[in-house]
């Protein structure tokens, strides 16, 4: 663990906590050394301590709260009065108005790496994870797998549409639960990648892939059984795709990266099809090169959250980046939702950040001021 050091000028001159000390001590003090030397040792332990808490806790905003368990957190939903979250550890059930931890979630298999959660119609929580894909009606799971029809057991995305039909996205493809039956999606000319990470419909009914493969990756947009593939090649700046997200405008976001390179575009539609229409890079705004999650909130600011770096946050063409030392549980930010209340919970590498609609509307003030 990196500490910095920090400098502190007190009557005896300079020295450096936890590096080599560096004093500059007056000559023929009329001051006893005795009281002096207790005074500057005493503030070396208090202010150790406090440097060097075992809790590790940073000072964090009033209206933000860091919530642990869970840790790893890849996927957020929203229930009746509770916040769904899961990763690496399982399912977790939060209380939406005080954040605190209601139920870790126990199936009919244990339940590791969790991808992604949607709740269907009937209130029914579907969970996509790396044993299978596992359904809770609110007393039992029941965990399906390739014997049931899906192309792989190995569930990465989940989609529900506006007709409510399910859409999973595997290692090995997409496929649509309806009539109670998985039926593997099979486009004609297939999708840019069989692995399938990221899932969304637009506003016009079409179906938009994301595929998150280190050798091949891309994008895929399909409508009435054809699709369009964007790579490198179409103009992203990384084939590996992270999220999709649909404005009002009409626009389509889509992040890319892998490691130190990537990036956000956008689309716009066109007669004869989608067309990439421009491109934010880190030099643009953007937190950091790979473009981790993206979200629109409520009052029309876009997060785009990074692998390493925070959330940089834009609203009406101004930017404020914010990070661990602002209050985040951590510079990954994997998924992003606001409950009904106006609270937004971030998913991170190491616990979830909620931040209230007050501290919501300060953070994207601060973006307007740093015009």
């Amino acid at each position: 663990m990196s500490t910095r050091v920090k400098m502190l000028e007190f009557p005896m001159g300079y020295f450096s906590l936890f590096g080599k000390s560096h004093f500059a001590v007056r000559k023929k003090s009329n001051r006893k050394p005795l009281i002096r030397i207790i005074f500057v040792f005493t503030v070396i332990i208090t202010t150790s301590v406090i440097i060097l808490s075992p809790s590790g806790k940073k000072v964090i905003p009033k209206h933000w709260q860091i919530i642990r368990p869970p840790h790893e957190v890849s996927a957020l939903a929203e229930g009746d009065d509770f916040i769904w979250a899961g990763g690496r550890d399982g399912v977790y059930k939060i209380e939406k108005d005080t954040g605190s931890l209601a139920l870790e979630l126990k199936c009919d298999i244990a339940l590791s790496y969790v991808r992604a959660l949607q709740f269907d119609l009937s209130g029914g929580l579907w969970i996509a994870h790396s044993s299978g894909l596992s359904y809770y009606d609110g007393t039992a799971c029941k965990t399906y797998r390739e014997t049931d029809g899906l192309p792989d057991k190995r569930v990465n995305a989940l989609y529900l549409d506006h007709s409510g039909r399910l859409w999973v996205g595997t290692v090995a493809g997409a496929a649509v639960y309806e009539d109670k039956r998985f039926n593997k999606f099979l486009p004609v000319g297939g999708l840019a990648d069989e692995m399938v990470n990221v899932i969304m419909e637009d506003s016009g009914g079409g179906m938009w892939f994301g595929s998150y493969n280190v050798r091949h990756g891309g994008l895929s947009y399909c409508n009435n059984g054809r699709c369009q593939h964007f790579t490198v090649k179409e103009g992203l700046p990384n084939n590996n795709i992270t999220s999709i997200k649909e404005t009002p405008d009409g626009k389509v976001w889509v992040g890319t990266g892998f490691y130190n390179s990537g990036g956000a575009v956008w689309f716009i539609k066109r007669q004869e099809g989608w067309f990439l229409s421009g491109t934010l890079l880190k030099n643009d705004g953007l937190a950091g090169e790979k473009v981790r999650s993206i979200y629109l909130d409520k009052r029309g600011a876009m997060w785009y959250g990074s692998e390493y770096d925070g959330i940089a946050v834009r609203n009406n063409g101004c930017w404020n980046v914010i990070t661990v030392d602002d209050g985040l549980s951590d510079n990954e930010a994997k998924i992003m939702i606001e409950d009904k209340n106006g609270n937004l919970w971030i998913g991170t590498r190491n616990g979830i950040t909620r931040i209230s609609p007050k501290e919501l509307e300060d953070v994207s003030f601060q973006a307007l001021q740093l015009r």
